[in-house]
């Protein structure tokens, strides 16, 4: 009987601290390796935009310039049964930190692409006779 009870007490004991803590966890140790999911704001509204980075691929590698360009954006939202759609379509102004990008525009290679995507801050997208989109980074004068 006393070694039934040995072991239930050792049993008890080992498993209750085997799945505690052993000491206090330290935020400032934390590291969080997974980006938040992007916002791109929209007429002054923000909206979490999962395929930002796809968006700005599209966008740099297609003829905006063009009377012809058109691309679908998915607005649909997380918490709602709201599926919404905005539409670039025509002539679109892409500016880059001020810059307005022309036809041989420096972006048109995947490599400086990708280097834009790790530095973008903010994108916004204003519509009025033609649209503007507008990037945000946080470039060094050592990217180019």
């Amino acid at each position: 009987m006393k070694q039934i009870l040995f072991y239930v007490f050792f049993l008890n004991f080992f498993l209750s601290n085997c799945y505690s803590q052993g000491r206090k966890i330290n935020l400032k140790e934390v590291e969080v390796n997974v980006k938040s999911i992007p916002i791109i704001y929209i007429e002054g509204v923000g909206y979490s935009f999962r395929e930002r980075d796809y968006f700005i691929k599209l966008l740099l590698t297609a003829s905006f310039w063009s009377d012809n360009f058109k691309i679908k954006i998915d607005l649909s939202s997380f918490y709602e049964n709201n599926n919404s759609e905005f539409v670039i379509e025509g002539k679109t102004i892409v500016k880059i930190d001020d810059e307005i990008l022309s036809k041989k525009h420096q972006y048109r290679s995947h490599r400086k692409i990708k280097k834009l995507l790790s530095k973008i801050k903010e994108v916004s997208i204003k519509q009025n006779e033609m649209t503007e989109i507008f990037i945000k980074t946080n470039l060094d004068d050592n990217f180019y």
